[in-house]
């Protein structure tokens, strides 16, 4: 049983980075150009996307600046963190509260908007 294994440069590397995301912990880390391009082919449902196999129901750590503004998204998914900015303008997206942030948010033309201003709105009517 001293049978040989031979792996090529492209089978170590993929079997590194399977260690490696397994290790991470609580997250999967994803880039933001690979999360766009899930988002894209599940047409732009995100919780669809996070209940992939390949993701094990961790929440996803987006590793830069993500990107969805004038698009149909309603829902980033299952989503943790976001090691950069988010730009959510003009899209659906509602709720982003579970989400973690690093930079900033642009949150203008979304449901999130709408309720802060409405919240402004009220106080400035009660005072």
């Amino acid at each position: 049983m001293n049978e040989k294994i031979i792996l090529t440069n492209k089978d170590l590397h993929r079997i590194v980075k399977q260690i490696a995301e397994q290790v991470e912990g609580e997250y999967y880390k994803i880039s933001p150009e690979e999360y766009l391009q899930l988002m894209s082919l599940g047409s732009y449902h995100g919780k669809a996307i996070t209940k992939m196999k390949r993701f094990e129901g961790k929440p996803l750590w987006i590793t830069g600046d993500l990107n969805i503004s004038n698009t149909p998204t309603d829902s980033l998914g299952n989503v943790g963190y976001i090691n950069g900015n988010l730009n959510i303008y003009k899209t659906n997206v509602s709720d982003i509260s579970n989400i973690s942030v690093k930079g900033y948010v642009s949150d203008s033309g979304t449901p999130i908007e709408k309720r802060r201003l409405a919240a402004i709105l009220k106080e400035k009517m009660d005072d």
